[in-house]
């Protein structure tokens, strides 16, 4: 995953760099994001290619996409992923993580998951509900972006 940013790696997450992250932790966190996503008792087809989409565009490479593909989510803790010293990507995966679990809709079980890995992170409560909200309202405005790009209906 050592490479040139994407353009929406640099959109969505500013210069945030993972490079001095080991491959393994980052493979921890991308599958630390799954099992939230299967918070619900179920890792969704929806989210699972919309998480594979996003590890694209961080530049994962495809051993690691397969990797996630042949992932239980059901049979792994977040405790045995998730590694606070690596606080400094703690922010970022909250964000992606609420992202993919929102991909089918944002249930009340994965909404818990998002918070008991920002409990072992070190993030607050504040922060979370914050990064929830922007969420909200992301997706409120690409709503409204597709809908005003949409031709006149006649």
């Amino acid at each position: 995953m050592d490479h040139k940013p994407s353009q929406y790696l640099i959109e969505v997450h500013g210069d945030a760099s993972t490079q001095d992250i080991p491959m393994e932790a980052r493979l921890n966190f991308g599958k630390a994001v799954l099992v939230i996503a299967a918070g619900d008792g179920v890792l969704s087809d929806v989210e699972l290619e919309y998480y594979l989409e996003m590890a694209r565009a961080f530049g994962a490479p495809e051993q690691a996409l397969a990797e996630y593909r042949k992932f239980d989510p059901h049979a792994t803790k977040l405790e045995q992923l998730l590694d606070p010293k690596y606080a400094q990507m703690a922010r970022h995966f909250v964000y992606d993580a609420i992202k993919v679990a929102s991909a089918d809709g944002y249930h009340e079980k994965e909404a818990e998951a998002v918070r008991k890995a920002a409990k072992i992170l070190g993030i607050d409560e504040w922060t979370v509900a914050s990064l929830e909200a922007l969420i909200e309202a992301e997706n409120g405005l690409k709503k409204t972006r597709h809908a005003l790009l949409q031709p006149p209906r006649r």
